[in-house]
């Protein structure tokens, strides 16, 4: 991972240090609020929203991260009230009154000096799915750069983490601004990797896996037995850079939980083995592009 440059935004919804609600058992719901502003951290794999909750002695960590352009983040919570959660069970996650909430199941880790955490994929909806619309703002034929919709989350104020009785409440305050940095970050991630920006806000198709079954078979022979018995969830994502020929020429790995497991090997066995079909732009030429995959590994 490259270093760090952070960047520091302004506040979006009121900035509070007042005293949460603690939990002392399963079942209390647990209300806290921000305790520093958000925080935008960039490095050559990724970007990486976070704010910290909570007074210190109760301090919670909350995260969002990309590998690549998305419109569904990575998200991570931890802190003391995680730990009234079950591990194995589901938990319902709720982004205020915008969307129904939903059952999800997670990951599991532990943060240095934080405590219990887990992880999730967000599925935040584009304004044309919030508004019960199937129009695509452009033509299948077209795809361009990935981003959160600033639209259809301009309304998030909160996240809500339940399980059974227990209830967990983040005040997050208004996102756009923090989600207009975060698209910003990550779409400034294909011109630091050498790519042209230019061609990706417009071209016909991305890079395609050959041979996808045999490589992830090997995949899980080779590089994911060698976690089988880990305590803890790991997640990491994989970025080939693939030429016009559809090799590669860089692999960008980055860990997106907070263990320790090691994962160098997928890249170097997908560098020796993976070959693709390369992306076309709208002329339907070869063209520089980048592939990115999930590796996770779930404790037993």
């Amino acid at each position: 991972m490259g270093r760090w440059s952070v960047f520091f935004l302004a506040l979006v919804g009121g900035f509070f240090s007042s005293t949460p609600v603690k939990a002392e058992e399963a079942g209390d719901t647990v209300v806290l609020q921000p305790s520093t502003p958000w925080v935008l951290d960039f490095a050559d794999s990724g970007c990486r929203l976070n704010r910290y909750f909570g007074p210190p002695e109760y301090r919670h960590l909350l995260y969002f991260e990309t590998s690549t352009p998305t419109d569904n983040p990575t998200l991570m919570v931890g802190g003391p009230s995680i730990k009234f959660l079950q591990p194995k069970q589901p938990v319902v996650v709720g982004f205020g009154d915008e969307w129904s909430p939903e059952k999800r199941q997670i990951l599991w880790g532990e943060i240095k000096d934080i405590g219990s955490s887990f992880q999730l994929w967000t599925s935040f909806p584009n304004e044309a799915e919030k508004n019960g619309s199937s129009e695509k703002a452009k033509s299948d034929e077209t795809l361009g750069i990935e981003r959160i919709d600033l639209e259809a989350t301009a309304k998030i104020t909160q996240l809500t983490l339940s399980q059974a009785k227990s209830r967990i409440v983040l005040e997050t305050g208004g996102m756009k601004q923090a989600f207009e940095a975060l698209n910003q970050c990550s779409q400034d991630l294909i011109r630091h990797w050498g790519l042209n920006l230019e061609q990706h806000k417009a071209y016909s198709d991305r890079p395609s896996l050959r041979d996808n079954d045999r490589i992830v078979r090997g995949l899980i022979r080779t590089v994911l037995k060698e976690v089988e018995d880990s305590d803890f969830a790991a997640v990491y994502a994989l970025t080939f850079i693939v030429e016009k020929d559809g090799t590669t020429s860089n692999c960008i790995l980055h860990r997106k939980s907070l263990t320790d497991l090691d994962f160098k090997k997928a890249c170097d066995y997908m560098k020796r083995r993976a070959r693709f079909e390369p992306a076309r732009d709208m002329t339907g030429s070869a063209m520089r592009s980048y592939y990115t995959t999930m590796l996770s590994h779930r404790p037993h």
